[in-house]
């Protein structure tokens, strides 16, 4: 089944693809941007759905407008729209029935995934470029504010914030209860969520260059 849905703007935020048993039975979708040249703001969003959805069939996206769309794989059609004061680079995170979306205006926002409906927003200093990872209820963060946040997702209240000692872009990967992220002053952090306390920090001796891709941890190893 293939759907078109028009967003009338560029993307760079990726799709979010509803992994949770709540809403698929099986977990993938290809999402797809489509532009017919540098200059037009002009983007199709191609929907191909591959496997029936069980309670409701919705992707989210965000756009460089700052809008964060929910799109009807069924119709192709917006289920809701939402929109923030500033670009959307960061990627939505579902977590129990909120969606979680960061922004260049400074906040991370948490709404209702059935209804886009605003539960809470946190302001930090700077952008929200990187995508926050859950765990244990509260999701995490660096932001370009040079900090490391971590919010709880039901009522928005932030719990921690760690100086990253650097601008932040890349979102971290959380295993058995560490985070790891890079930053833009070339180092790799790796962080204890339980104590708040920095682990290890890890620069390359020869090779200086700011971390803008996500951390990936592998039998036991950070990539």
């Amino acid at each position: 089944m293939e759907r078109l849905f028009d967003l009338n703007e560029f993307l760079k935020s990726s799709k979010f693809h509803l992994p949770s048993p709540k809403y698929l039975m099986q977990p993938t979708m290809d999402l797809t941007c489509c532009c017919k040249n540098d200059r037009e703001v002009n983007c199709k969003v191609i929907l191909s759905l591959f496997f029936f959805i069980k309670i409701f069939s919705i992707v989210f996206i965000g756009d460089l407008a700052g809008v964060l769309h929910a799109v009807d794989t069924n119709t192709g059609q917006a289920a809701w729209t939402y929109a923030t004061q500033g670009e959307i680079k960061s990627s939505p995170v579902l977590s129990g029935d909120h969606v979680l979306i960061g922004s260049y205006d400074g906040f991370l926002y948490g709404l209702t995934a059935e209804t886009g409906e605003l539960q809470w927003k946190l302001e930090t200093q700077n952008y929200v470029h990187a995508t926050p990872a859950v765990f244990d209820g509260i999701a995490y963060f660096g932001g370009c504010d040079e900090a490391f946040h971590g919010v709880r997702v039901e009522d928005g209240t932030e719990v921690v914030s760690l100086s990253a000692g650097a601008y932040t872009a890349a979102s971290p990967v959380i295993k058995d209860g560490r985070a790891y992220f890079g930053t833009f002053d070339n180092e790799v952090l790796g962080l204890d969520l339980s104590t708040h306390d920095v682990l290890w920090r890890y620069e390359h001796p020869d090779r200086h260059f700011p971390f803008y891709s996500s951390a990936l941890t592998i039998d036991g190893t950070v990539v």
